[in-house]
């Protein structure tokens, strides 16, 4: 949603999107493990939404784990979504005016 309040027309949000979508990827832990990562692309995966998400499925689907294992990255990946629909919401309503 933030992309889209900035993007001009849909093929500059979908590059847009495909320019975000790889990096962050790859700095999940999804495709290489975060701890064989040079120390500052470790750095880089703590502000990466996609790590936290990556953590509770592993969480859930390799070791059973419960709400209160997973309390961390649930607490990190609701702040991101809040901060980035909050973000794009006042971008929508600067856009729309």
């Amino acid at each position: 949603m933030l992309i889209s309040t900035v993007a001009q027309t849909q093929m500059q949000a979908s590059s847009m999107s495909m320019m975000l979508a790889l990096p962050f990827v790859f700095l999940s832990g999804y495709v290489f493990p975060i701890g064989g990562m040079p120390t500052i692309f470790q750095w880089l995966t703590k502000l990466v939404p996609a790590n936290y998400a990556i953590q509770i499925l592993r969480g859930i689907v390799l070791r059973g784990a419960t709400m209160r294992d997973l309390r961390e990255p649930i607490f990190w990946l609701t702040i991101y979504t809040v901060a980035i629909i909050g973000l794009a919401v006042v971008r929508f309503k600067k856009t729309a005016e």
